[in-house]
């Protein structure tokens, strides 16, 4: 089941796609915008997933395509358009989509392909794209969110420099492991803002991180520019 404003759609096991509701934008998928109080079917068989939002509608098929319809102010249907239609429009040509939100947002959807790759289209007015553009800017279409680790955060360093935490998670004390000797230890917030700073290193390279509060941080020793993930309990 999946549930808009004023719609509802259903799934049946054997692939069948149901709606019922009403159909102010064509969110019922039956090519008009009339309300039915009873599950009317949806064309096709072949459907795996459902989602709604509230005026609008997508479902996968079982050969991975993507399919929108209803409301589409703001590209919320991904279809290249900000114009509303009434029966299932495929998104792009591609058939890799793997997942999709029963619940999507207001204005804004998203999908994760095969490739486990982040797409996200529609309103963008407060960055909920996420698509790392620099502007919040509405998109008609799928756009890519690429995740990436802080600056801060980087593990992939050589045998010989590499630093190791633990425990890690932590609460009160960390011990450093490093093929160096360690006479600095800066710690910082994932904004990148340093937090703290010991220059006192104890022969054990014993840390005291109690005063920190919940939350991620980044370890680096001797002004490195590699760092480690630490998580504060």
């Amino acid at each position: 089941m999946a549930g808009g404003l004023h719609h509802t759609l259903g799934l049946k096991t054997n692939g069948e796609l149901w709606s019922w509701g009403r159909s102010l934008y064509g969110n019922l998928g039956l090519g008009n915008t009339t309300q039915y109080f009873t599950p009317q079917q949806i064309p096709g068989t072949t459907w795996a997933a459902i989602g709604a939002t509230n005026e609008s509608s997508s479902a996968l098929k079982t050969d991975g395509s993507l399919w929108t319809w209803g409301y589409n102010g703001y590209g919320i249907l991904g279809i290249g358009t900000t114009t509303s239609v009434s029966t299932p429009t495929k998104v792009g040509t591609e058939n890799t989509w793997k997942n999709i939100p029963v619940r999507s947002g207001e204005n804004s959807s998203g999908g994760i392909k095969t490739d486990t790759a982040l797409f996200t289209w529609g309103a963008d007015s407060y960055w909920q794209l996420g698509n790392s553009d620099g502007t919040a800017t509405n998109s008609s279409v799928p756009t890519q969110v690429t995740c990436v680790d802080n600056q801060l955060a980087v593990n992939d360093v050589s045998s010989d420099k590499k630093l190791s935490v633990y425990p890690n998670p932590a609460k009160d004390f960390v011990v450093l492991q490093s093929a160096r000797s360690i006479s600095e230890v800066k710690i910082y917030n994932v904004a990148g803002a340093l937090v703290k700073s010991i220059s006192n290193i104890a022969s054990d390279n014993k840390v005291n991180v109690s005063d920190l509060s919940v939350g991620v941080y980044i370890v680096k020793i001797n002004n490195s520019a590699e760092g480690v993930k630490l998580i504060k309990k």
